[in-house]
């Protein structure tokens, strides 16, 4: 039960972590071709919603895909700010 928990939790930061992502990439180069803002809590419903059509990944690599969906978004970020520097 503990290890659910743990799960859960994890999980759960690792969706938040992405719609923060998606909310800001959305504000930064949507909004100025006149959509509307979004919330992270409504970023993350998105990803949770587009997460149910992408396929499941490899048991066997379970580690590199927790590390890969930690630090992507990251990566993302970064390069979203590279290009907000020169627009």
């Amino acid at each position: 039960m503990k290890i659910a928990l743990i799960a859960f939790c994890a999980v759960s930061g690792l969706f938040l972590w992405w719609g923060f992502v998606l909310s800001c990439l959305w504000d930064w180069f949507l909004v100025p071709f006149g959509l509307p803002s979004i919330t992270t809590v409504e970023a993350t419903g998105l990803v949770v919603l587009l997460t149910m059509f992408m396929p499941v990944s490899d048991p066997k690599r379970a580690g590199y895909n927790v590390i890969v969906l930690t630090v992507r978004p990251l990566f993302l970020l970064l390069f979203g700010l590279v290009l907000r520097a020169f627009s």
